[in-house]
């Protein structure tokens, strides 16, 4: 029952032609993210569901598109420029400060010093040493919440398409033009964690336009259509 009335009160903010494949499935979950119900019928020999206080409601939405509509329709004034939210992200200069900056590892990742001859929650840190001819960025979009739950992160990641300046991390860099990169490519991935579709941008470094290569399907594109939340790894080459 309390399955058919969540259904019921997201349906009415759907197409009423939506193929079943698209509806979002409904699960609920603990503090941990940690699946504790899910929709579908008991399994002969298991125990009723119970849901108890500070579970929370998951939608997992197989679709963005569907998704966006949604949310447009249930709360137009929070979600009519939902298209816009993409420019107020996260930027790639955040993810490369954040992969620098110093961790203290937990107690399961302990590290035994030999001195003391204990185990210890030592420190470790990342730098940038030298900047390569070609630099590749991979986001990471998708993240262990729990030992049996995964899932996709959605979150747009700006990135600049010429001019990526390195220089403030790089440790061993002769001067800021040896640190600067122009995009030449992105690679792209549509869905969840269950499957998904490839796609890549690339640019012709003779005409310098940008192509979206889609299977065995191929066309010109605007250069504004290369920066999107499906961005997954980013292609530099250094300037010179």
């Amino acid at each position: 029952q309390i399955f058919a009335a969540i259904r019921k009160s997201i349906r009415q903010f759907l197409p009423n032609d939506l193929p079943k494949d698209w509806f979002p499935e409904v699960r609920f979950t603990d503090k941990t993210a940690t699946m504790v119900e899910r929709e579908g019928r008991l399994i002969e020999g298991e125990m009723p569901p119970k849901i108890t206080p500070g579970v929370s409601i998951l939608l997992l939405w197989r679709n963005r598109s569907v998704l966006q509509h949604y949310l447009t329709a249930s709360n137009p004034r929070k979600w009519q420029n939902i298209g816009d939210s993409e420019s107020t992200g996260l930027s790639v200069h955040d993810c490369v400060r954040q992969f620098c900056n110093t961790e203290t590892l937990s107690k399961n990742d302990a590290w035994y010093c030999s001195k003391c001859k204990n185990f210890q929650q030592a420190t470790k840190k990342l730098d940038l040493y030298k900047c390569p001819e070609i630099l590749i960025v991979h986001l990471k979009r998708f993240v262990q919440r729990s030992s049996a739950y995964r899932e996709k992160i959605n979150e747009y990641v700006d990135f600049p398409i010429k001019g990526l300046n390195l220089s403030q991390w790089t440790l061993a860099s002769s001067g800021e033009n040896d640190a600067i990169y122009d995009l030449f490519a992105v690679s792209n991935h549509m869905g969840g964690i269950h499957g998904g579709h490839y796609t890549a941008y690339a640019r012709n470094h003779v005409t310098n336009r940008w192509y979206l290569f889609d299977d065995s399907r191929t066309r010109e594109v605007n250069i504004n259509a290369v920066k999107s939340a499906a961005a997954y790894v980013l292609y530099y080459q250094r300037r010179h």
